[in-house]
């Protein structure tokens, strides 16, 4: 099995590069319908409707426009690369709502922020070619 290293990871919003990403994370989830009828003892499940949402973190550069767009209430179209864009590498893509922006500040390191965003719609997932 291939090892993946992040140090080559993009985050782009509408086209635009993020710069200073420390990191991000995406997480997709499925909700299910459970059914049994009386007298079954195992439970039946059936996919229903699905989710994704995620977060990312920036060392805070004001000049920064891929940073400008990620503010708290914007919507936009986030592509995300493990690896960087290059052909062969792993894109993840879809509409974002932007639902919090966390500034931390420490007395020994940057002014960071926390960004979380939801999807808004599908999430596609593809191999650059």
């Amino acid at each position: 099995m291939a090892r993946h290293t992040g140090e080559g990871g993009v985050l782009e919003i509408d086209g635009t590069i993020v710069g200073k990403v420390n990191g991000w994370s995406m997480s997709s989830e499925a909700s299910v319908a459970t059914g049994r009828s009386l007298g079954e003892t195992w439970d039946e499940n059936a996919p229903t409707s699905q989710r994704w949402s995620g977060s990312a973190e920036v060392d805070i550069d004001d000049a920064d426009a891929g940073q400008l767009l990620l503010r708290a209430g914007a919507t936009g179209n986030l592509k995300m690369y493990t690896e960087g864009d290059a052909v062969g590498k792993q894109e993840f893509a879809g509409d974002i709502v932007v639902t919090g922006r966390s500034p931390s500040v420490s007395k020994d390191g940057y002014v960071t922020a926390s960004i979380s965003f939801t999807g808004n719609g599908a999430l596609t997932e593809t191999t650059l070619v």
